[in-house]
């Protein structure tokens, strides 16, 4: 029989509570309707990088974790890392530069952009 520590319990619950909020942040992902993203030079965004870019334009931050379950529901398969988020975003950075704008790495947590450039990306979204 295991028994738990009274110091354990606040981390069950907290996890539960992050399991919790991350399950509701994939339903909203999966059953969110798509805007396309135009970018202004014609340039064409994958189906994933599309993705990514609205939930910084939604939020002017995300996650790591959710940006890779942005990556799982965008491409119905659970093999997202952070290797491969990391790829998506190098491409996606690139593909702005060329307007000013640029992602930043918050080291560790996830991807943020200035609300300069959310200002600038809400127009792009058709």
């Amino acid at each position: 029989m295991i028994v738990m520590s009274n110091r354990a319990e606040p981390n069950v619950s907290a996890l539960r509570a992050r399991i919790a909020e991350l399950e509701e942040m994939v339903l909203q992902l999966t059953t969110a309707p798509d805007a396309e993203i135009v970018l202004p030079s014609g340039s064409h965004l994958s189906p994933v990088e599309s993705a990514l870019l609205r939930q910084l334009i939604r939020r002017s931050f995300i996650s790591a974790d959710v940006a890779c379950a942005t990556i799982n529901a965008t491409t119905h398969r659970d093999t997202s890392d952070r290797n491969s988020l990391a790829v998506h975003v190098c491409r996606i950075r690139k593909k702005l530069r060329a307007f000013g704008i640029d992602v930043i790495s918050v080291r560790g947590n996830g991807y943020r952009i200035t609300e300069e450039s959310r200002e600038v990306m809400t127009g792009w979204l058709q």
